[in-house]
């Protein structure tokens, strides 16, 4: 389902399906194909996907702070309160 939506938008919005239009137009479809691909990037790789579920819109700018927390964590606990305690 994601490849063949991923498909039909891209086929609209692709660079090559733009020429000959106003320039606006194709600065749009430009920014939409690059809104496209990062949506497919998330969507198809379990891992960025569980991410992005997690911390939401701010998920381009958060992505390597939360991998690098969650590996973090996976060596350590959390206590009362939600205090992380590294283990040794």
């Amino acid at each position: 389902m994601i490849q063949s939506t991923y498909t039909r938008l891209a086929m609209l919005n692709h660079p090559d399906k733009q020429v000959g239009k106003p320039a606006d137009q194709q600065k749009r479809a430009a920014k939409r194909m690059c809104e496209i691909n990062q949506a497919k990037g998330i969507l198809c790789e379990e891992e960025r996907r569980r991410a992005y579920d997690e911390v939401g819109a701010v998920f381009q700018f958060e992505y390597e702070a939360w991998k690098k927390s969650n590996e973090q964590e996976s060596s350590g606990y959390k206590g009362p309160a939600g205090k992380y305690y590294p283990s040794y």
